[in-house]
């Protein structure tokens, strides 16, 4: 019997109580499916990728959840981790914190890391350095290579497969399957509803917003600064000149046959100089059926509504259609 389909659910200390609904949905259909949750507390230096924010920054009236989890209520967020485990939910632990010079010995990373260290849970990385730390000090944890490490060569996910458990899968290599061949398929996740433009290769972001949370320069300013604009990567000539020239050239020619696919067939759930890149049915089906079997969904900044649609509601279609 082969693995079962995971797919790993955003905002598990945040919506601890939805997602126990749904993975109880998910076990009604009968199928060897298995939901996974990942999030992270706000303000914890190890986080990257996007910014996070204290309390002290940011009161959001549209998102109040925000505000809910912070370094301040550790013992919050173990107790809702610990209600996830208990339903038999996995949690991943995500510190996406791109750079190696982050302080590893962090007392309220390690305090998270120490109180969740079981054979269930994981914890999903994007520095070397917190990988080692993680090896050498947290072993039972299941770690993942995140996306901020933005890997668009065969041989560096080759690579990273050898040093994690799981590796998160740039998602146009979806539409370059010829890209996987050699791969383990068991170790990749991809990304189903990224919510990231097309051509983004994303590093120099992440880089970015790693350094502000390291520093502490989380606050309104600083997102309104850092928030990724079209313009930065698509309107600029010399962009896929760079990506040329710097990636794998079937990686560049995958992402071109996706840009001049958008509007065909299925659709590829793409709009050119906006966000939203969904894998169709079709591109999901194909995965599958090399031999991918984790799946990863975006989501933790929907409202309520948005969240019970683009997420619950849209795994749910997918385990009774598609699996």
């Amino acid at each position: 019997m082969g693995n079962p389909v995971t797919f790993t659910v955003p905002a598990g200390f945040h919506r601890t109580d939805e997602i126990l609904q749904l993975d109880r949905r998910i076990k009604a259909i009968g199928k060897d499916v298995q939901i996974h949750a990942y999030d992270t507390v706000q303000g914890l230096s190890w986080n990257g990728g996007r910014l996070m924010f204290n309390r002290d920054f940011i009161k959001d009236e549209k998102s109040p959840w925000r505000a809910d989890l912070t370094i301040t209520d550790l013992d919050v967020a173990l107790e809702r981790a610990r209600r996830l485990n208990d339903a038999g939910v996995p949690v991943n632990l995500v510190f996406n914190n791109t750079l190696e010079s982050l302080d590893v010995e962090d007392e309220a990373g390690n305090y998270l890391l120490h109180h969740l260290h079981n054979g269930m849970n994981g914890v999903t990385i994007a520095s070397e350095s917190l990988r080692q730390h993680v090896a050498a000090n947290y072993p039972k944890y299941a770690t993942t290579a995140s996306i901020c490490f933005v890997y668009t060569k065969p041989e560096q996910y080759q690579r990273a497969c050898q040093k994690y458990d799981k590796v998160v899968v740039m998602p146009t290599l979806a539409y370059t399957p010829e890209l996987l061949e050699g791969l383990p398929m068991d170790k990749l996740v991809f990304i189903v509803n990224d919510n990231c433009y097309l051509f983004c290769l994303r590093k120099d972001h992440y880089d970015y917003i790693s350094r502000c949370s390291l520093s502490g320069n989380n606050t309104v300013q600083e997102q309104e600064r850092n928030a990724p604009r079209g313009g930065c990567f698509l309107k600029d000539p010399k962009y896929r000149e760079h990506v040329a020239k710097t990636n794998d050239p079937k990686w560049v020619a995958g992402i071109e046959k996706v840009r001049k696919e958008q509007l065909s067939g299925e659709g590829l759930g793409i709009k050119d100089m906006e966000h939203n890149f969904t894998i169709t049915p079709a591109a999901r089906r194909e995965l599958i059926r090399m031999g991918v079997t984790c799946f990863k969904l975006q989501g933790r900044d929907y409202v309520d509504a948005s969240f019970q649609a683009k997420v619950a509601d849209f795994l749910e279609k997918i385990v009774r259609e598609e699996l």
